[in-house]
This record gives structure tokens, sequence and C-alpha cells, in this order.
């Protein structure tokens, strides 16, 4: 108010007014909360807030505003709102153009005001989404606001636009297209990210340099070849690896191999737990991140945080592959870019159920999402959702006669993922992984990322950030064929036990 921003004070009071509601206030300062006697929308929607998404926010709560205004009730406007409903809410994705300037015609016909002004924002929408002229979508802006201002600018009106036709929504919507073209104040634009290939190479037993050369060297013939991938390679290892990693691999690979030094401080993080056995990998006598613990491997939870690291500081869209993973057939299309077109924030090769190796897991990462009042959005990665639905379907209690499905949890199996470096290094996920790493589990039960990847796609992503990677690769027991658009799925390991179990008659 000071300085005479004007749409900061709005943006300001509107948040002090929905809070205020929601905590059984009053809060009479309507003048400071409405935007349209605040400044024109034009200047608003260029303003650099978020005005119009707070506004609809306030609206959702503000008892004075009420479901009859801006309502009306002739066919075709009925037929317009849902398919506003339907494109803004449910897919979301853009209104048809042509669906929309039909519309603006049959609501001046009808005389439905409020229908007008929806279609018409539909209209600056659609062209600034595409980039068109500029001069076109500013007077569709100040056509629609001049039909706002035709009716008193009261809560009832306002109100009514937003739910009944979205009017702000929409609005907040052409703001924060204008904000994403905007180059930032006082700098060059940004270019655009990296498509990066992750790997894990630190102090390698000879085993894993045997198993490196031939990763490499498949990866060139099945990926980079075929397709002409130009993806760099971020290689994590320690300092002593990186000092000849380039000069090593160089010769079984033609693409960029790009070291990232893992701090020594987080290679020898582990804090172990009286009685815990622990012992690390055969060549080395230190205690480093890649350790077995009760006959199975972990990371340390410090090691984990790789996401953070600075040689991903260009890199967008990822692949993490395990240097045992190989690929198995050539590839016709390149993940990395489904990925990105797209805009996938987790990416799985494919899900396991496990229980054996995260005990406690699931009681914390539940403790986690109910403290925060997350729900789970993705019901597909929820282990425990999944087992009681089918419980109840077969009238199974679980608490006493599988007890251990409790402590199970999908994972996303860690030897080939992928997604947007983005989301690994947002709030929420770092929150997550901060307090689970405080119920120390990793140090006691062995806990690994691929749990927490399981718990992300499950609670903080919508089904359409998450897609599957369809690569023709083996990893260990897992074994999985793409060929003529069918998919072979083999767990070798998992048939070598059902065999085992049927030999000692313990199966049919």
């Amino acid at each position: 108010e000071e300085v005479g921003c004007l749409a900061g004070f709005a943006s300001t009071s509107m948040l002090l007014g929905h809070l205020a509601v929601l905590q059984g206030k009053s809060f009479d300062h309507w003048d400071h909360m409405n935007p349209m006697t605040v400044g024109r929308l034009p200047e608003l929607a260029t303003s650099g807030f978020p005005i119009f998404g707070i506004f609809s926010w306030y609206l959702d709560v503000a008892s004075e505003t009420d479901d009859t205004a801006a309502t009306c009730t002739d066919l075709r406007s009925q037929e317009f709102r849902a398919v506003l409903k339907h494109h803004l809410h449910a897919i979301p994705s853009s209104v048809p153009t042509t669906k929309a300037w039909e519309y603006v015609f049959d609501a001046q016909k009808a005389g439905c005001l409020a229908g007008e002004i929806a279609a018409t924002l539909v209209l600056v929408l659609n062209e600034m989404s595409s980039s068109r002229s500029k001069t076109r979508s500013t007077y569709l802006l100040e056509r629609a606001e001049a039909l706002i201002r035709r009716k008193e600018l009261t809560a009832s009106w306002l109100g009514g636009l937003q739910r009944n036709w979205m009017v702000w929504d929409i609005l907040n919507a052409i703001s924060r297209i204008h904000r994403t073209q905007q180059p930032a104040p006082d700098s060059e634009v940004a270019p655009p990210l990296n498509t990066c290939i992750i790997l894990i190479y630190t102090f390698p037993t000879k085993r894993i340099e045997e198993d490196m050369k031939e990763f490499l060297k498949v990866l060139q013939k099945n990926y980079y070849e075929p397709l002409q991938a130009k993806h760099p390679l971020i290689v994590f290892t320690d300092q002593t690896t990186s000092e000849t990693l380039v000069e090593s691999l160089q010769p079984f690979f033609s693409g960029e191999i790009v070291p990232a030094v893992i701090p020594e401080e987080e290679l020898n993080f582990l804090q172990l737990t009286e009685g815990v056995k622990c012992t690390s990998g055969e060549e080395l006598g230190a205690l480093v991140h890649r350790g077995v613990m009760n006959e199975t491997q972990f990371w340390s939870s410090t090691y984990l945080r790789m996401f953070l690291h600075p040689a991903l500081d260009q890199c967008g869209p990822f692949l993490k592959l395990d240097t045992d993973f190989f690929l198995t057939r050539p590839l016709q299309q390149d993940p990395l870019d489904d990925i990105k077109r797209e805009g996938t924030r987790l990416a799985y090769w494919q899900l396991q159920l496990q229980g054996q190796r995260q005990v406690g897991y699931t009681q914390v990462s539940l403790g986690y999402l109910q403290r925060r009042g997350f729900r789970i959005r993705n019901p597909f990665f929820h282990a425990r959702g999944r087992f009681l639905e089918q419980a109840e379907t077969l009238g199974v209690d679980l608490e006493d006669e599988v007890p251990e499905a409790f402590d199970a949890a999908m994972l996303i199996y860690g030897c080939a993922f992928g997604g947007d470096i983005k989301f690994f290094r947002e709030p929420l996920y770092q929150d997550f992984f901060r307090y689970m790493d405080l119920a120390k589990g990793f140090e006691q039960a062995g806990w690994s990322n691929q749990f927490f990847l399981g718990t992300a796609a499950a609670a903080f992503l919508e089904p359409s950030q998450t897609r599957r990677i369809y690569l023709s690769g083996r990893h260990q027991e897992s074994d999985i064929l793409i060929e003529n658009g069918s998919i072979t799925e083999r767990l070798t390991g998992v048939l070598q036990a059902f065999i085992t179990l049927r030999e000692q008659g313990a199966v049919d």
C-alpha cells in the first residue's frame, strides 16, 4: 500500500480475507478485495500477482456470494457451461475456439451476459496459448471487462461469475500464461534444460567395472546409435574414481560423460544402531554408502540427496539407470522425449510389491501424509489401499489373517526410473525426505529410495503426472520384452521361489 502497488495490496487483502473466513471471523473489506476496483483487467493480468486465482479462493468460502447470480437457464448456456467444466476442470485442456465463438453469439441472443463474458475470456486464453495476435487478445480482454462492468460490481455478481462460469479461474490462467511468457527482469532468458541420463559408479569393484563397460556398449548399440541420442551421462562417483573416469570409459561410449563427485562426508555417512549387522563391500573396509545390512543392500539417506547435486542444475527430464541394467532390444522411441513432451514428473520401468526391506516404512510414511493432510491421489501406487480393497472383496480380515500386508509397500524399481529433476528438488519432496530421515529407518532397517518413489507417486502426484517407461531390458531377476506392441514381463527370482515351494509341497 505504501508504494502504491494496488495489485499486491489487493492480493494480500484477499489472502487475509480467505484465512479470516476459514477461522470463522468477519473481514469487512470488500472494496480492498474486489479486483474490479483495483485496476483494469489487462493491467491486473500483467501485474505479476496471481490476483485472480486468489480472488477465486476467496469466493469459494465467502458467504456473501450465492449461486443464483449470473445463472442462465437456456439450453445453449447449459451446454457451454458443461463444456467449460469438462475442459477446464475434468481434463484439463483448452476449450475449443469454434465452440467459444459460436456461444458468444448464442449468449448475446439469449441475453446471457455472464456466459458471453466467459466465452470471450476463453477466446483470450486460446489466443495467448497459441501466441497469436497480442492486439486481438487485448481487445477481447477489454471487451470482457466492459461486459463485467455492465452490472453493479457486488460480491453476489462477481461470485456468481466464478461459481457458474469459472470466470476468475479463466482470468487466472490468462495471467499465468503472461507470466510464463515474460523473460526474467534484467537477465537473459534461461536456456532450455538438458535431458540427462544418471548413473551411479562409486568405489567400483572389478565386477562393477566389467558391468559398467558392458552397460555402456549396450547403451551405445541399443539407445544412442538407433536414435542418434545426445543426452549427457551424469556419473555420480567418488573423488578418486572421477580422476580417470572419462579416460577409462570413453572407449566404450561416444557421448558426453560428466563426472559428478559426491562429497566424502556424504559417502561416509552411516549411523549404526547397536546390534545391527553391517558390512561394506568385499573390497572395502570403510563405511560407505553401498553396504550390506541384514543381508540386503542399502543406500544411506544422505547419499539419496543426489538430486540436489550441482551437476544436475542443467538437467530437466532424466533417466536414472543402474550399471547392471542392460537394454535387450534397440529403442524405437526415446523415453526422454516422451517424458519431456508429456510433462511427466515421475516415470517407472517396473513396479514391485515388497515387505521385507522396509520394516516400519509404511507406518512412518502414512504418518507423514496424515500430519500434512495429504490424500492418496494415485491409488495404483498405494499397496495398503489395494490390499484392503482386495481383502474386502474376498471377505478376508487382513489384521487377523495377513498382518504382514500392513507393512508392505509399492516400490518403483530403482534400476530404471525417470522424471523431472525439479520435482525432487521441490520443498514437498525434500520435506518428506527430512521427516523420514528422522525415523532412522535407513540405519535400522535398510530403507531404500525405491519406497520413497512409490509414496511420491501415490500421494504427491496426479495419475497424469506419472507414466511407464517402455524399454526392453534386463536387470538381475527382472526381464521385460517390448515387441510388436506387446509386453512380456518376467521375474525369474519369483518364478524360482515358486518352483521351490511347489517342490516342497507348500503350494499346488
